[in-house]
């Protein structure tokens, strides 16, 4: 994140059901060959490559937003940056706390949409959409709606009148 006090921050991680399903994963490319006879050195490779995307996958769902002078950060990534995204409040005409349905609406979690709407979310059904100056769409998933709302426009309010946030 950048380096002045952010007004928001939170961070989220993706639902259990999904660290299961890739520890899940792991298990059996691991365990497959060790009872499969004459498979186990020509899955070697496999194996590797499995388990580093495995690992950049799980490190990616970890996401982390915040609202700081003049814009919104969000951030995938738990060890490290994978996916950043600035928002630019200037760029942001309308700001607003809703409920929505993750897969009915974008598809799922994660780095979502297409087009002129898309979603940055890590679980949950409630969130801020944003809607741009151009007329897209942003929806960021947020466990404290209400509060990144307030915090995004009170930003959006100060950056307007060139009054610094602290």
């Amino acid at each position: 994140m950048s380096q002045e006090t952010p007004l928001f921050q939170e961070s989220q991680h993706f639902s259990p059901s999904f660290y299961t399903m890739f520890l899940a994963c792991l298990i059996m490319v691991y365990v497959m060959p060790a009872v499969t006879p004459g498979v186990g050195a020509t899955m070697l490779p496999i194996e590797i490559l499995f388990t580093a995307a495995m690992l950049l996958t799980f490190n990616l769902l970890f996401m982390r937003t915040a609202v700081v002078e003049g814009e919104i950060e969000v951030k995938f990534g738990w060890l490290f940056t994978l996916y950043s995204k600035r928002i630019p409040l200037d760029t942001v005409s309308e700001i607003e706390p809703v409920r929505y349905e993750p897969m009915k609406d974008y598809g799922g979690w994660g780095i979502r949409g297409w087009g002129k709407r898309r979603a940055l979310n890590a679980r949950g059904e409630v969130g801020v959409l944003l809607t741009l100056t151009d007329n897209s769409k942003l929806l960021i998933g947020s466990q404290v709606p209400q509060e990144l709302a307030e915090a995004a426009q009170a930003a959006k309010k100060r950056s307007s009148y060139g009054t610094p946030v602290r």
